[in-house]
């Protein structure tokens, strides 16, 4: 039997970088074709490797990795939310983790930060 991860993936951006107006979630599940005692490898584009232990400069299961950039010069203002888990995470949850995050970020929350994209 394979052994699958979940991965959830949140993207909003406001067109100001490179990136452009990118509103997405996206939930889909990967096969695990590797493991070990510290770590998973999962069947995505890059093979991306994921460590089972907490870690602050990993990528760690059941650990969301939350990016923020504001007025960049690059990337312009944008949020991504990226989850490896086991379990299954609801939208209301995802949300409430970006929001955290942009306040616990910025001290405020941003007007017009709109998370509708974000469902179940």
């Amino acid at each position: 039997m394979k052994k699958l991860i979940k991965h959830y993936y949140v993207e909003i951006a406001d067109g100001s970088g490179i990136i452009g107006a990118a509103n997405k979630f996206e939930s889909k599940e990967l096969e695990v074709i590797g493991e070990n005692s510290q770590n998973l490898v999962v069947n995505d584009l890059h093979f991306t490797t994921i460590r089972k232990t907490p870690d602050k400069y990993s990528t760690c299961l059941n650990r969301p990795s939350i990016g923020i950039s504001v007025r960049d010069s690059v990337w312009g203002n944008r949020i991504t939310y990226s989850l490896y888990t086991e379990k299954r995470k609801r939208a209301a949850t995802i949300r409430k983790e970006i929001e955290r995050a942009v306040n616990d970020k910025l001290g405020f929350f941003l007007q017009g930060l709109d998370l509708s994209v974000v469902r179940d």
